[in-house]
């Protein structure tokens, strides 16, 4: 995209979208410092056009300049202060600075005024209730962010987290039930729920469910059963059952082709 930006340029050099696009290009890819040039040129060719002062921010957070970004950011959200992407980035920057109160703010702002905030605005607003030492806030905000955007697989994770750590069992239960219907590989949330009755106290439920996800390995045919995690995942039912461990399956290399008669 930046090589054809530029091919561009050359036919038009006076061209402010073509220069405001090639500094949103660098920024995207990390080029801070290009991107600012780029920036320049925009405005000076079109003043007040583009949103330069957003950008400009985005690349100087890019550059680890935290305090020239966050004025600049400020400056947008003076005429943009529901501007969620702005608003996001001044709170990362925030972060960076050692103000999580601010950053806080900045972040609440988003989830307030946003229709669907990103899923990392949620995730990192619980990151910095944790960081102030409150749980039960950061396990609202991800509880809030599942009702939002539904049951994506890192907030359900986050969250069951979170709710195992403030001894909250059945709203993990919850969670865990959701990523084992989702999942690629229920065995491995079928084990991890088995491990959270037994640590809830309910050690017969915890027993039955190590029955089934055993019984459930054993029945695989050979060459399924006979991947890593599986074998893993077996060995641990096993050991909580108190059951001697199944002998692993091997996988026998294929065989190779016979080579055919030489003809004399």
């Amino acid at each position: 995209m930046v090589a054809e930006i530029e091919a561009a340029l050359k036919k038009e050099p006076e061209n402010a979208e073509l220069h405001f696009r090639l500094a949103v290009a660098c920024e995207e890819h990390g080029e801070w410092s290009s991107a600012l040039v780029a920036l320049e040129r925009a405005e000076r060719l079109a003043p007040g056009k583009h949103p330069v002062a957003l950008v400009q921010g985005l690349a100087l957070a890019k550059g680890g300049q935290w305090q020239a970004a966050e004025a600049v950011l400020g400056e947008f959200l003076t005429a943009h202060p529901s501007h969620a992407k702005a608003l996001t980035e001044r709170a990362r920057v925030r972060l960076k600075l050692k103000r999580p109160d601010e950053a806080m703010r900045d972040f609440q702002a988003v989830l307030k005024s946003a229709r669907e905030p990103e899923m990392e605005v949620f995730l990192e607003t619980a990151v910095v209730w944790v960081l102030q030492g409150d749980r039960a806030e950061a396990a609202k905000v991800l509880n809030e962010g599942l009702v939002r955007l539904g049951p994506h697989p890192e907030l359900l994770e986050r969250a069951l987290e979170m709710a195992v750590a403030e001894g909250q069992f059945e709203v993990a239960m919850g969670h865990l039930e959701v990523l084992k219907q989702t999942s690629a590989q229920p065995q491995v949330w079928q084990a991890r729920k088995a491990g959270l009755l037994a640590q809830a106290g309910r050690r017969d439920e915890a027993q039955t469910m190590w029955r089934e996800l055993r019984d459930h390995l054993l029945a695989l045919p050979n060459l399924e059963r006979g991947q890593p995690h599986l074998n893993r995942l077996l060995e641990e039912a096993q050991t909580a059952l108190g059951e001697p461990p199944v002998p692993a399956v091997v996988q026998a290399p294929p065989a190779e082709a016979k080579r055919p008669f030489a003809t004399p």
